[in-house]
């Protein structure tokens, strides 16, 4: 049986359609999630047939191909595609910071790479989400690479948070996750610093929105003062800011009621986030 899923492969790989390609998915060594996104976003593209890497290690072994140097070496790369009867063959590499890959055609020609930091996962499907092929007779002419706006869908963040809101210094930290695409709920907490420190503290819940590089935050708040429960606040919040990669910076607006008086707050809040 697996003799004829390999002959199977071998046959359907050796078949020539004037306006495909055939991506081999040898991909990154022990990073299965890596392949499994190159091979998804990659099978979308028009015109493209995919080899995954479990395939591809069943072509490998039938035809006792030489792997040695593939990697580093992309004439040796270019020279395994046209044995493995490939167009193409998707490589990548882990880096100390940061993952390095490349579509390599039988020449031994690089006609895409790319070095991602970062979020590896979200990266690789953005960065190959953006990718055009160019495919005229079995062979891709030129790539082209689209602008894809940030996605945040499934990503979560915490940051390390200094605010100063009821006119009075505080820290804190502020968690969320986004449940779609741009839109995320979170949570913030801070205790005062100066005067009776840990005595006043705030927290609220929120709904954030992503425009770009700017957001808006909408919730709802409590704050809390130990030595004089009149000072006891449930407030709405608006806070539009602005981030610039692991940094932000908003001006909130809370808005409460308290002993018959409305409770006007503008502040300042400063964060630095880590996403994963």
């Amino acid at each position: 049986m697996r003799k004829f899923i390999v002959f199977i492969i071998l046959i359907l790989s050796a078949i020539s359609f004037s306006d495909f390609v055939k991506i081999g998915i040898y991909g990154f060594e022990n990073k299965p999630i890596y392949n499994k996104i190159a091979e998804s976003y990659l099978s979308k593209k028009d015109n493209v047939i995919v080899v995954d890497r479990t395939n591809l290690e069943l072509i490998i072994e039938e035809k006792k191909l030489e792997l040695l140097g593939i990697v580093e070496n992309d004439e040796k790369a270019g020279e395994f595609s046209e044995l493995a009867n490939l167009d193409y063959l998707f490589i990548g590499k882990t880096l100390d910071n940061g993952v390095y890959y490349k579509i390599i055609d039988k020449s031994g020609k690089v006609i895409y790479s790319n070095v991602l930091k970062g979020n590896i996962e979200k990266s690789l499907r953005k960065d190959l989400s953006s990718l055009e092929f160019n495919i005229s007779n079995g062979e891709i002419i030129n790539v082209i690479k689209k602008d894809i706006p940030n996605t945040f869908q499934n990503t979560a963040y915490i940051s390390f948070k200094g605010t100063l809101s009821f006119f009075e210094p505080y820290l804190g930290l502020d968690m969320g996750y986004y449940i779609i695409d741009n839109i995320a709920l979170g949570i913030s907490g801070e205790l005062n610093v100066i005067g009776y420190p840990l005595s006043r503290w705030n927290i609220e819940g929120y709904t954030k929105y992503n425009f770009n590089r700017f957001y808006s935050k909408f919730g709802l708040g409590y704050h809390n003062d130990i030595y004089n429960i009149a000072n006891t606040i449930y407030y709405l919040t608006f806070n539009p800011g602005y981030e610039l990669n692991n940094f932000s910076i908003e001006l909130p607006l809370k808005l409460g009621y308290n002993l018959g008086q409305l409770i006007f707050d503008p502040g300042l809040n400063l964060y630095i986030t880590i996403k994963f």
